[in-house]
């Protein structure tokens, strides 16, 4: 069946809910699903899933009307099932997940099951993108009605082979069964006739019981495991293509610099280099847009750093092309370059502590939510009050796998140009977009190879690396692959952006917290703050406590940002969960029961629109928030133990300091509570002993063994990033370059022990890249002012290779 936006079959939008926009001021990610089945080469059947917009609905022709998220399902004559995984594999698992959703349904057993990697498409794929935990959520229940309307056309051939009413029939492991009878027909047996039925409709599709599952809730190893154990070519830096050459591209230290000469003579008579020359830089971005997650669209804006947009474009820096990337490496070490330093140039790390100094002594420059009640009376009558500033640094990816692209640029005999390449990018579709515009092609002349990715974390939802291999391809034309060094990922990163918090709390004579005042200086222009650098609703404080201020200031910034893990909530998560614990200890009530006893369970924020489908755009639920905390407090014997409070005489064992501390956190739809017990040794050598995780995120954990191994990874990812992590600068450049200065976690600093628990509850699945990371550092933090008795406010926390600095508090 040859793809196409507009099909032969006559379509309609075949699913239901109406149209529901994410926000008041959001765009709508709301979308009707339908089905085509068609004949797959070779024979069998071929089923597609498309799409449908409802504001386009109905109008013939209309290409913005309806367009397909891909060809998921192939069974051939023989039986065997080929599911076709769309989205960017970046370690989160959605390779193998999401496949197993539509086996269920379809009603194979695993094993017959062959997983394949899509290419990047924007005619079949709505949502091709691995970002912001939204996978699950996204095309979950849509690729679950894939495999059932595969199913029941299955049984509707069968029946009519057998000649038998349908209701009679059932499958299993890749058969239809005729109950009465016993007597069964293969898949592979029926898939010819099944092509040319009409393809049922979504809407009155009966989807399985979850008592039914067989595949769906069992611990499935990741299909590129075999691959990856015996260090099979899966990642972008394993790529080779026939006549490839080798590239590095060094851009100037200090942000947004040019480099107006080199030593390109001498760089060229260097061993097995091919190429060296200047690239002066060039903006290409498309035209702004707010859905810059949809195919085809880019988000941008010439001026990013006051809008927040998004700085991925080719900057000026010089390229050298050589037989191998070693050759390449060790020619740039003779490279010198005269730069001509951009904006950035006076800004550094110790300039933005002396802003936000400045703009805690000024008002703040904004209101970030409403303001409730009366705060500074509030203030003026509470029996305790706490004033304190909290901080966090800028941090690097430091993806396990370097940025990387390789890219072939060809034009044809009547100067058509063709650009192919391989990528483990994490949002491909504006990739390919921003590419065209900057070759002058439409975007159909540019294809995507997706890889896996040797982590993203955010980093690769920017596509600068595609850009650089493209250009330097286009110059040299010849296939080239460009791979950063490990300094170039640290130096050239877009960070995820520090920020500052001067809060102001107050308790009445029950250690009821009445006052909340906030004020938060982060980075940005005049219209915006920068990319992942807003701040961050604070979650059930917001409406609990009766007078509340939430403002902001911002400071300038031409360092680039993004996204990292769980953005925002990493970092102000941190913040609010700590200073919940000092409004604890201060009331004199253990942390979780002041927790608790905040979260009014009446007060849900509803729904506000539908996600996709069927998939609401949930609002805080603080039954859900009251329960995972109660869970996590029988789980961890919190209440027993007794070890959270710095005063208490279990603490001390020996010559050991013993701690618990707690934190919570909404984020990414999902629902989570983390208790850390630690202990601190006479050296100061710190030990996590134990975390316990209690997550909740629906109704259903589609692989609990990747699903346990994406908590156990978050709890790890942010223990490193409270034990020592930061970015600092001077003069617009990073200080940082490689592990040796900017130090990942360790094995000996990882936890003994980390037992994590899913509380199922009925609401729609959501995902679980981001939001079991926020809740770990400030429990982390907690714990340790429980067992010192020191309240650290500032990260990274002084754990420096699991040893305690006290005298640097």
């Amino acid at each position: 069946m040859k793809r196409s936006n507009t099909p032969e079959q006559s379509l309609s939008c075949l699913g239901q809910g109406e149209a529901a926009s994410q926000a008041a001021s959001g765009p709508s990610m709301s979308r009707r699903f339908f089905l085509v089945a068609g004949a797959a080469a070779g024979g069998g059947l071929m089923l597609s899933l498309g799409a449908c917009d409802p504001a386009t609905e109905g109008k013939a022709g209309s290409k913005e009307a309806r367009f397909f998220l891909g060809t998921h399902i192939r069974i051939s004559t023989s039986g065997q099932v080929t599911v076709l995984a769309q989205n960017p594999e970046i370690g989160q698992g959605v390779k193998t997940s999401l496949p197993m959703v539509i086996a269920e349904e379809l009603d194979v057993a695993w094993k017959d099951v062959t997983v394949e990697q899509a290419d990047l498409d924007t005619n079949l794929f709505q949502f091709q993108v691995a970002g912001g935990s939204l996978s699950t959520p996204m095309l979950s229940l849509a690729l679950r009605k894939v495999g059932a309307a595969a199913r029941q056309m299955l049984i509707s051939v069968a029946a009519s082979r057998l000649k038998v009413p349908a209701t009679e029939c059932a499958t299993e492991a890749g058969h239809v069964i005729h109950k009465p009878s016993g007597r069964k027909l293969g898949y592979g047996q029926l898939t010819a006739d099944a092509a040319h039925l009409p393809v049922p409709n979504l809407a009155e599709i009966k989807l399985k019981s979850d008592k039914y599952f067989q595949i769906v809730g069992q611990k499935i190893k990741g299909v590129d495991n075999p691959k990856i154990i015996k260090g099979e070519p899966l990642y972008g830096i394993d790529v080779t293509v026939p006549g490839m050459a080798y590239s590095v591209f060094v851009k100037c230290p200090t942000f947004g610099g040019k480099a107006v000469s080199a030593n390109l003579d001498e760089i060229r008579t260097l061993p097995g280099v091919q190429a060296a020359f200047v690239v002066e830089g060039n903006d290409s971005r498309p035209a702004a847009n707010p859905a810059w997650w949809l195919p085809g669209e880019g988000g941008a804006a010439p001026d990013w750093w006051n809008v927040g947009g998004r700085p991925d474009y080719v900057m000026s820096g010089v390229a050298i092309v050589a037989d191998s990337w070693w050759q390449a490496e060790r020619a740039r070490d003779r490279l010198k370059v005269v730069w001509e330093k951009g904006q950035a140039d006076g800004q550094s790390s110790e300039g933005f502590d002396a802003a936000a100094a400045q703009h805690f002594a000024s008002p703040p420059d904004e209101n970030r939510w409403p303001e409730l009640g009366s705060v500074d009376k509030a203030l003026e009558e509470s029996a305790q009050k706490i004033d304190v500033e909290y901080s966090f640094p800028f941090l690097a990816h430091a993806t396990l796998e370097p940025q990387n692209a390789t890219a072939s640029v060809s034009t044809d005999a009547h100067g058509s140009m063709a650009i192919e390449i391989w990528s483990g990018a994490q949002l491909p579709a504006v990739g390919q977009a921003t590419i065209a515009k900057m070759m002058g092609v439409p975007n159909e002349n540019v294809t995507i190879h997706l890889t896996r990715a040797g982590g993203g974390f955010g980093r690769r939802l920017l596509n600068d690396s595609l850009l650089e291999a493209v250009w330097i391809s286009s110059v040299v034309k010849k296939p080239v692959k460009l791979l950063w060094s490990r300094e170039d990922d640290t130096q050239h990163d877009f960070y995820r952006p520090g920020g500052y918090h001067h809060l102001k709390g107050g308790l009445d004579q029950d250690g009821k917290a009445i006052a909340f005042e906030d004020h938060f200086v982060g980075f940005g222009g005049e219209k915006a703050f920068v990319n992942s650098g807003d701040s961050n609703f604070p979650g059930y404080l917001y409406g609990n406590i009766a007078n509340m201020r939430y403002k902001a200031s911002k400071i300038p910034l031409y360092i680039p940002t993004g996204a990292m893990r769980a953005p925002m909530a990493n970092s102000h998560g941190f913040v609010f969960e700590s200073f919940v614990d000092e409004l604890a200890h201060k009331a004199g009530i253990d942390p979780i029961s002041f927790r608790l006893t905040m979260i009014d369970p009446s007060k849900e924020t509803p729904s506000y629109g539908e996600l996709t489908e069927g998939v609401p755009l949930s609002g805080f639920n603080p039954k859900r928030m009251r329960a995972i905390l109660e869970l996590v407090a029988e789980r961890s014997g919190w209440h027993g133990k007794k070890l959270y409070r710095p005063s208490s005489e279990d603490v001390v064992e020996g010559t050991l300091r013993r701690g618990m501390g707690v934190g919570c956190y909404f984020s990414h739809f999902g629902y989570f509570a983390h208790v850390v017990s630690l202990s601190v040794d006479a050296r100061n050598n710190v030990t996590v002993d134990t975390v316990w995780v209690v997550g909740d995120i629906g109704r259903q954990i589609i692989n609990p063994l990747n699903a346990e191994n994406m908590v156990q990874g978050s709890v790890i990812d942010g223990l490193g990033q409270a034990m020592g992590l930061e970015v600092t600068f001077e003069g617009g450049a990073a200080n940082q370059s490689n592990f040796d200065d900017y130090p990942l976690i360790r094995m000996a600093q990882a936890p003994n022990e980390i037992d994590v628990h899913f509380h199922k509850t009925d609401h729609t699945t959501t995902g679980l890249g981001e939001p079991a990371l926020p809740p770990i550092l400030p429990a982390f933090a907690n714990a340790l002012y429980a067992a010192t008795g020191t309240r650290y406010r500032k990260l990274p926390l002084p754990v420096f290779e699991g040893i305690l600095e006290e005298e640097d508090i």
